[in-house]
């Protein structure tokens, strides 16, 4: 009786290890796979910056980059304001620090201060973000507190997207605001910009061949800046679609966005748009 109980024992102990190597497979090519969709090549430029207070961490931003950063209300003191210093760093290293300063010092060079502004929306509306450009200032405006979005409207594509704005005003000063439009319209092909409409025009099955989001639709700004907020935050988002070879308009069309971008922020080394 003893025995066959020991055997017993040794049997359900066999198989409970047995399982047990199963699962830690599993687990550990759950942890690969979702590492592959996550990881962002460009996380090895991330600088880490001074986060143990608000007035740190803005004079890093300025000392690191050259941007400045404007905290109107008060909100990096805060635990959600805590979580979005991290995300202002995650996505400027994404950019790579080479970049971000040649494209400040562009700005500088015309009299204009790079301005980051985070600002309270009061749960107002669902935008996350815009840009402001004057004589004297470039100015990128983040709200949080924003009934539509998580993390309370800040998030690294939002940035990115807002960034993306300021590279693009730099490409239609050169070659005009018309040409850069045609420029981006011919690789739609069959399908233009919609304005306001793109929330009701959308058909993912269709437009996603040439467009990244719906948002993508309303005009050729927004298009360009979609594809920055894309390429900083979803890079295995866009590694797929443009490996994907009924993608070709949408692959050209960043290919195009890239040498544009490079022709006014020109740098060396490994960078965003080596993916395409």
């Amino acid at each position: 009786m003893t025995n066959i109980k020991q055997k017993s024992k040794r049997e359900l102990l066999t198989g409970l290890g047995f399982y047990l190597m199963i699962l830690g497979s599993l687990c550990f090519l759950f942890t690969v796979i979702m590492g592959e969709i996550t990881r962002n090549p460009n996380d090895i430029y991330i600088v880490k910056l001074n986060k143990t207070s608000p007035e740190a961490f803005a004079e890093d931003v300025r000392d690191v980059y050259g941007i400045v950063i404007l905290d109107v209300h008060g909100h990096l003191a805060s635990s959600e304001g805590k979580k979005h210093m991290g995300i202002i760093e995650t996505c400027l290293g994404r950019f790579t620090p080479e970049f971000i300063r040649k494209l400040v010092s562009v700005y500088n060079e015309s009299g204009r201060r790079f301005i980051i502004r985070l600002e309270d929306y009061n749960n107002k509306d669902d935008v996350a973000g815009n840009v402001r450009r004057t004589d004297k200032a470039l100015t990128i405006r983040l709200f949080y507190n924003v009934k539509a979005y998580d993390s309370f409207g800040i998030s690294v594509d939002v940035l990115a997207h807002e960034i993306g704005h300021a590279i693009t005003f730099l490409i239609q000063d050169d070659i005009g605001r018309g040409t850069l439009e045609a420029e981006m319209r011919a690789f739609n092909g069959d399908f233009d910009y919609v304005g306001e409409q793109y929330a009701e025009k959308w058909n993912r099955s269709k437009h996603s061949t040439t467009f990244v989001t719906a948002y993508a639709m309303s005009d050729y700004h927004e298009d360009i800046a979609e594809i920055f907020g894309f390429l900083i935050a979803y890079p295995s988002h866009i590694r797929r679609t443009v490996n994907n070879p009924d993608n070709e308009a949408l692959r050209d069309k960043i290919k195009y966005i890239g040498r544009m971008t490079f022709l006014y922020v020109s740098i060396d080394g490994v960078m965003i748009f080596d993916m395409v």
